[in-house]
């Protein structure tokens, strides 16, 4: 039984946006918080931005949770705040998930089966899946399965040096530190994102797993040939290529010869997901462990699994709480693809949240500690906060 819910809005103001020194795609127009960059059509933070759940049980444990928000966390918020909590504080639920299904059946009517809602289930459904496991004194991910990944292969997501030369420079580190992947950025012109793939690949001969993301931002028609030509490559999948509404033409993308097709951060709920796997309009899942919490993105995995459709969870912006929920669910997925980690990311709120993981040649060791593994400081989390009053 939940006895509390407190919410914070933090702001990362020591950190740099998401993008870094990244110059390869520059930035067209800003707001005092937000910026948008030549040839992506997603807004983007200035600084990163999360929004934390705390939650206390009645026998006093304590729970961590996070939304994959970096856009408006204020609203999720507002939204714990002013409906959540009134809803769930002091009531009984034999699980997470049947929280989560009430939760989501109250407002499902009214058409909020996505968006900032969901995103809130899912930061309080990860809080309460780390207290039961404090509860039962148990890593998170040996409770979700009792043969979970004690070491989780690795690729790196994203290279946002300022050029070529720096990008390839940073890489070769890591490949010396044993890293086997990486995931490009990469713009939607066909013959340049060919051209930078040769060019990184030639200088770290060490790495052989290749993730290229377009940020839904190709055509049907050039992806189908690029798709194609990626093989030459070896390239692993192809993520998030097309619009993400568009499942007649990703349907039609993934029928065509050539690399599989992944996606899947836009996706809440295993009611989303349905349709595009009966329709075979994907190759991978990628569920957003900060939008799916844990309870959904254990509904999506059994579904797949019908479908044989493997599942490898995307990581976003966000805090280590984010990250380490999405570690303990790729610890249970058994998955021939690596887990995406966000290095850079690591780093926010080192300060506030302490991890207990490690890195050695490809693999996150995951932490014995029990729940997700992380120490929260909350005086400092204050600190970091805005919207105090919502």
């Amino acid at each position: 039984m939940i006895e509390n819910i407190s919410s914070y809005h933090v702001v990362m103001n020591s950190s740099p946006s998401y993008w870094e020194e990244t110059e390869s795609h520059k930035i067209i127009r800003t707001t005092n918080r937000f910026e948008l960059r030549e040839g992506w059509q997603t807004v983007y933070a200035r600084k990163p931005e999360c929004l934390l759940v705390k939650i206390t049980l009645n026998n006093g444990l304590t729970g961590w949770g996070e939304a994959n928000v970096p856009i408006g966390p204020e609203i999720v918020k507002l939204i714990i705040s002013n409906i959540i909590t009134p809803l769930v504080k002091k009531e009984k639920f034999l699980n997470p998930n049947q929280m989560w299904q009430f939760l989501y059946d109250i407002q499902r009517g009214r058409g909020y089966h996505s968006g900032y809602y969901i995103d809130a289930l899912a930061a309080l459904d990860i809080a309460v899946w780390d207290a039961l496991s404090k509860f039962h004194e148990i890593p998170l991910g040996k409770l979700l399965r009792k043969k979970s990944l004690t070491k989780i292969p690795i690729y790196l997501s994203g290279l946002r040096q300022k050029n070529l030369e720096e990008k390839i420079s940073h890489l070769k580190q890591w490949e010396n530190n044993g890293l086997k992947g990486v995931k490009l950025f990469l713009p939607s012109n066909n013959t340049e994102i060919e051209n930078e793939i040769s060019k990184i690949q030639s200088k770290v001969p060490e790495i052989n797993n290749w993730m290229i993301d377009l940020l839904w931002m190709s055509e049907l028609k050039s992806t189908i040939k690029l798709k194609k030509n990626l093989e030459k490559f070896n390239i692993n999948f192809l993520e998030c290529p097309l619009q993400p509404e568009n499942i007649e033409e990703h349907k039609t993308l993934v029928s065509k010869p050539g690399v599989p097709i992944a996606l899947g951060e836009h996706f809440r709920t295993h009611y989303q997901i349905l349709p595009w796997l009966k329709e075979q309009a994907l190759d991978v899942l990628q569920p957003d462990i900060g939008r799916t919490g844990i309870s959904n993105a254990l509904t999506q995995l059994k579904i797949c699994k019908k479908y044989n459709i493997p599942v490898t969870p995307h990581m976003g912006m966000g805090s280590p709480i984010f990250q380490a929920a999405t570690l303990h669910f790729s610890s249970i997925c058994e998955s021939n693809y690596l887990q995406e980690f966000q290095a850079g990311l690591a780093n926010n709120l080192h300060e506030l949240v302490k991890t207990f993981w490690s890195y050695r040649e490809g693999y996150i060791y995951m932490p014995k500690k029990f729940g997700l593994g992380v120490e929260v400081d909350e005086q400092k989390i204050l600190e970091y906060s805005v919207n105090k009053n919502l």
